[in-house]
């Protein structure tokens, strides 16, 4: 060293923090990190020298810090069931290990011990988190890192359920009864579930998929794994996505307002007085003589409304403050949605299958419910599952039917006019929920009928890569059979829906004296109305044109 640096301690101490920064930059989860941010990180690390043989951490030891390795070799390994040792991995400079315990909350996963003396930096945990709510690369980067590294191990307490297709693929269905939760695979997914025995590393799933399956995608691989480690089923991975989240202000806000839009409760276990209330009454719904009276009050209910409607019409003109029973109206929308989903609820039990969870909230400025019924993907047959999917259209018909029957029933001008409206909201329900372009009612629909999983996915990559050439040659229509009604079911939704916010619009405009308007002004609401419900498809088009 010059002897004009020997007495130079900040000099110094300015070159061993250049160093340490450019150690950190080098290091892959960093490479992209902000200047600012690499300073601050840089003034905090610590240099630390390992002896050889020294142990630097023990398998099940708590964790508050990572190691970025500046020389030396590292190991890392872990205890097999018979005591031995099982080495995972030797890393060198510029390697970072540790940092598991960041992000999945637990111990340390196995143990590292200096190979040969060794000069680390030690980054401690509590920075690093302020740096992962601030840097989304670095979070995502050190995720990708720990999934790349880890053996995941299935949770042993999944089960798995299979059954095959029309078409004769298999999908797999996995179960978890610690928390409800289901996952379908396809046959390459189930292929990547079975290679998770708690010994090969992603690298090793991903080139046994290559041999097996001929698809090299590390990627998907990295994907399923985060998924099902989300998900838990997967033992021994573990991931918070909270500490993924940026801690910009304008985010916090934003995710904030989201939060208390879209607001949610759901009660576990409902299975339970799902089961009582089937036994008790539900049944009924289902005998013959009750599906009898359901068919007959959707029938009569349909024409009470188109026979009602001329009338209400007429009594929003002449009676007073008509208007407030639009506003009266709102609470019982979220009558109405629970009322759907009991529909579903009731029509799983009929199959003798589990509700795991009900739950109700708002989204934005709409009451909504919302029912697991995710055990019905256990059922192998298809026409069970439809039923289950038309069960809430089919109530919200019934209850738009018996409102319009009462609308002759009730002397009161004003209550009339609340059941028309009630009635009216039930049926526009009905019909959003068959919405083939969101994956709703109407589009589990087609899924099950055709039993084609991923229908609105393979349509999509089928209308951006294939339908250009299949203008050209019409032999390509050939065999496309649900993609072609899929597609065509959307069209025809995207019409009818435009058309019925167009006559909405003007029945409106009529209740404020407001009957003339020209004609290009009257589109302008169901144009936007229908764009914004092909919002989603029109995205994952793009995407599709851009892979």
């Amino acid at each position: 060293m010059p002897k004009f640096l020997k007495n130079t301690p900040d000099l110094l101490a300015d070159e061993k923090q250049m160093l340490s920064r450019q150690l950190i930059k080098q290091s892959l989860p960093f490479t992209h990190i902000s200047p600012e941010r690499l300073i601050e990180l840089s003034s905090h690390v610590e240099t630390v020298h390992i002896a050889s043989g020294e142990i630097i951490f023990n398998e099940g030891d708590a964790g508050d810090c990572c190691y970025l390795i500046h020389s030396g070799k590292i190991e890392i390994s872990t205890k097999k069931t018979d005591g031995s040792k099982h080495i995972l991995a030797i890393l060198q400079s510029p390697a970072l290990f540790g940092e598991a315990t960041l992000l999945t909350h637990t111990v340390r996963n196995a143990t590292a011990s200096a190979l040969t003396d060794c000069e680390l930096l030690k980054l401690p945990h509590e920075y690093l988190s302020e740096l992962l709510e601030s840097e989304r690369d670095v979070a995502k980067a050190l995720m990708t890192l720990m999934v790349d590294r880890s053996r995941p191990l299935q949770n042993p307490q999944v089960k798995v359920h299979q059954h095959v297709l029309t078409d004769g693929k298999r999908v797999v269905i996995l179960k978890n009864p610690d928390n409800g939760s289901y996952f379908k695979l396809s046959e390459e997914g189930f292929f990547i579930w079975q290679q998770m025995n708690g010994e090969k590393t992603m690298q090793e799933i991903t080139m046994r998929l290559a041999e097996e399956h001929h698809i090299f995608s590390p990627d998907v691989v990295a994907s399923l794994i985060s998924q099902l480690a989300k998900a838990q089923f997967i033992s021994n991975v573990n991931i918070h996505e909270e500490n993924i989240t940026q801690s910009y202000l304008f985010m916090k806000i934003f995710t904030k307002v989201r939060g208390i839009l879209n607001f949610k409760i759901a009660f576990q276990d409902s299975d339970q007085w799902i089961t009582i209330l089937y036994h008790r009454v539900g049944f009924l719904f289902f005998s013959a003589l009750g599906k009898w009276i359901e068919s007959l009050i959707i029938i009569l209910g349909l024409f009470a409304f188109a026979y009602a409607t001329p009338h209400i019409l007429a009594l929003f003109q002449t009676v007073r403050d008509s208007w407030y029973m639009v506003v009266l109206l709102i609470p019982f929308t979220l009558l109405s949605a629970v009322l759907h989903e009991l529909g579903h609820a009731l029509t799983v039990k009929s199959y003798g299958r589990e509700i795991h969870h009900m739950g109700v909230g708002w989204q934005w400025v709409t009451p909504i419910a919302f029912t697991d019924t995710s055990d019905m993907w256990l059922n192998p047959a298809r026409s069970p599952r439809i039923f289950v999917n038309l069960a809430g259209i089919m109530a919200d018909c019934i209850i738009a039917g018996m409102a319009a029957i009462f609308v002759y029933i009730v002397p009161l001008s004003y209550l009339q006019i609340f059941l028309w409206l009630f009635a009216l909201y039930a049926y526009l329900s009905a019909f959003r929920m068959l919405n083939p372009l969101q994956e709703l009612d109407g589009y589990y629909v087609l899924v099950d009928f055709f039993d084609y999983p991923y229908l609105r996915r393979a349509a999509i990559a089928w209308a951006v890569k294939e339908f250009p050439k299949a203008i050209q040659h019409p032999h390509l229509f050939k065999n496309q059979k649900p993609i072609i009604v899929y597609l065509l079911a959307c069209i025809l939704f995207l019409i009818l829906i435009t058309l019925i916010v167009w006559a909405i619009q003007t029945f409106i405009l009529a209740i404020f004296g407001l009957k003339e308007i020209h004609f290009y002004i009257s589109i302008i609401l169901p144009l936007i109305v229908a764009v914004f419900s092909c919002v989603g498809i029109i995205v994952d088009m793009k995407n599709q044109a851009e892979e």
